[in-house]
């Protein structure tokens, strides 16, 4: 009995160890991708189905930019859950109301001069979707902020925390006041006040952010959140598969996480960039849950580059690197 048990402890912790050595191996190739671009990755990984799970810095905090918009959707849709939102209910947004952005910005030509009303749908579709800041400030609006993180701790969701609209975190990134001018907002006098930030002004912001704890999240809860989701633990069923819907609508970030993914294969996921100060990009994000092709099961991922340098498009294939690794780990059915 005793011959027959010890071996197997030994053979059971010689494959812990194996696992291990192979995490670490794994992670210092994820390092490696970084590596010509400066910064630091978060990394976390989570195997459902085979329990597996790899980290990165993984109780440490990053800013989430826009991936905040996860939590805040989810906080608003547990509202409706609640009934005390509707998917239907309107909600009116002002020239006031509108945020910065790259590129063109609908919801701006859409509340026009007089102001527009938009369905709570509408507001979480544009949030996930599309990434539009007016449409999530909007939700946090209507749900509080500490309804946010409360809901995160009733999930159990440790390391995590939403604190600003995305107005006030942009302008807090560039160094600037958030205080509204005589007057009130215009997209015109938000322009006005984000561009008038001296050099000086942006990267004492950017070593400001560094220390900063608020709208942050670390790799692990962000994985943990992913994992509720995913098993349907965080929203009653239609909320869930609205959630889910969307994210896997997702029209940002197609160069990240999933750039060398097979088309075929669904990503749900939400992404989050801030803008660059002084040649470095404060944060380049991507979290989402994708299913393994053939029956494998399914992964949560949350990436974050910190205070990377280099263009867009060489930070985007940093992260398509690291989630081709995670797709080459688990193509063969088992981790590599």
């Amino acid at each position: 009995m005793a011959h027959s048990w010890f071996p197997t402890r030994r053979t059971a912790l010689g494959a812990m160890l194996a696992s291990m050595a192979a995490a670490d191996e794994f992670t210092r190739r994820l390092e490696d991708f970084v590596l010509p671009l400066g910064g630091e990755l978060g990394f976390a990984m989570l195997h459902v189905e085979g329990g597996e799970r790899v980290v990165l810095r993984g109780a440490e905090r990053f800013a989430m930019f826009s991936v905040s918009k996860l939590p805040i959707a989810l906080a608003a849709l547990h509202a409706v859950d609640t009934r005390d939102l509707a998917l239907d209910q309107p909600v009116r947004l002002t020239p006031a109301d509108v945020r910065l952005g790259p590129g063109r910005n609908e919801v701006a030509e859409l509340v026009g001069a007089s102001g527009r009303d938009f369905p709570v749908h509408e507001l979480l579709r544009r949030a996930l979707v599309d990434s539009d800041s007016a449409c999530s400030d909007a939700l946090l609006r209507l749900v509080g902020v500490p309804a946010v993180n409360e809901r995160l701790a009733a999930l159990g969701i440790r390391g995590m925390r939403v604190d600003r609209s995305e107005r006030e975190l942009q302008f807090d990134f560039a160094g600037v006041s958030h205080e509204p001018p005589p007057g009130g907002w215009t997209l015109e006098r938000m322009n006005e006040r984000y561009r008038s930030a001296s050099r000086g002004q942006r990267m004492q912001a950017l070593a400001n952010l560094a220390r900063d704890p608020r709208d942050t999240t670390t790799p692990d809860a962000m994985a943990d959140l992913l994992l509720r989701v995913h098993q349907g633990r965080a929203l009653r069923p239609d909320s869930n598969a609205l959630l889910r819907r969307l994210l896997a609508e997702c029209q940002t970030g197609a160069h990240r996480l999933r750039g060398r993914w097979p088309a075929q294969v669904p990503f749900l996921h939400r992404t989050g960039s801030s803008g660059a100060t002084g040649g470095v990009t404060a944060a380049t994000n991507d979290v989402g849950m994708v299913p393994l092709p053939g029956g494998r099961g399914h992964v949560m991922l949350a990436a974050f580059l910190r205070n990377c340098r280099g263009s867009m498009a060489e930070r985007e294939a940093v992260l398509a690197a690291i989630g081709h690794a995670v797709f080459a780990r688990y193509a063969a059915g088992q981790p590599a």
